[in-house]
């Protein structure tokens, strides 16, 4: 619900930065599929 893709991009910065290491596998497939998460944006 970012209002541009700069915002959604830097929100997903901050979530891997803040999750990967207490949540590393779920981090790794949030991360291996970027491309397609943004691709609406």
């Amino acid at each position: 619900m970012a209002p541009s893709k700069e915002k959604a991009l830097s929100a997903y910065d901050h979530f891997v930065k803040a999750f990967e290491d207490k949540y590393p596998k779920a981090v790794e497939c949030v991360t291996k599929d970027k491309e397609d998460l943004f691709t609406f944006l």
